[in-house]
């Protein structure tokens, strides 16, 4: 996956196809399996809008290319401040998700 240089932090957690075999006996669980976490910031904020501003023109396009590129990954939680632009930067990647 390419650097994404984007701008409070958000949490992308998804679990990865298939798991590791178990290396234990008989009745032992089998180890969990193996977790992707992505952490990113909001994509780039309009300069105005006090504490709470949405995303820029720039910052609404990074965030559908975040979607774009995380979206096959079939992300199992989303998880983002309740501020627009952390909202707004994860918004495009739920839809496609189908998650709100």
């Amino acid at each position: 996956m390419p650097h994404l240089p984007l701008c409070v932090v958000l949490l992308l957690a998804f679990l990865l196809p298939g798991s590791a075999p178990s290396k234990g006996g008989e009745g032992e669980a089998p180890p969990p399996r193996p977790r992707t976490i992505v952490l990113l910031r909001h994509a780039e904020k309009a300069a105005e809008g006090g504490q709470d501003p949405a995303l820029s023109e720039r910052g609404r396009r990074r965030a559908m290319e975040v979607a774009r590129l995380l979206a096959e990954s079939r992300p199992k939680a989303i998880h983002a401040t309740n501020y627009q632009r952390t909202q707004a930067t994860v918004a495009p990647l739920a839809e496609r998700a189908g998650m709100t």
